[in-house]
């Protein structure tokens, strides 16, 4: 709620860290809402919002080999095909995604976020 206060009222600085911080909180942990929202902003109209929002795809499903974000990030490479910045990060996003193909993970937690490993902060 309050990354969409920011998106609605915020300034452009703003606006172009809010799809980062959102992937920051879901780092390895593909949350449908999240990955909902920054599908959302990957469309965006200022090319920095659009571009963070794609790599944020790439952060929030790194290591998993989510098949939904795999199809998003699949689209996306179709959309900005013409553009070569967007598809780099496209083609950067979908590297983390398919990290290790799932036996990786850059989260810090593991068992549910019971255990935090010191050397993932």
């Amino acid at each position: 709620r309050t990354f969409e206060h920011l998106l609605h009222y915020g300034e452009l600085p703003v606006k172009r860290v809010v799809p980062l911080a959102l992937a920051l909180l879901y780092v390895s942990n593909p949350d449908y809402s999240v990955v909902d929202q920054l599908s959302r902003l990957s469309h965006d109209q200022d090319p920095e919002i659009a571009q963070c929002a794609i790599f944020g795809m790439g952060l929030v499903s790194a290591g998993s080999n989510n098949s939904r974000v795999a199809g998003l990030l699949r689209q996306l490479s179709d959309f900005y095909v013409k553009e070569a910045n967007h598809l780099f990060i496209v083609r950067i996003a979908q590297g983390l995604n398919a990290m290790s193909k799932g036996l990786l993970s850059i989260s810090p937690f593991h068992s549910d976020r019971l255990l935090l490993d010191g050397a993932g902060i």
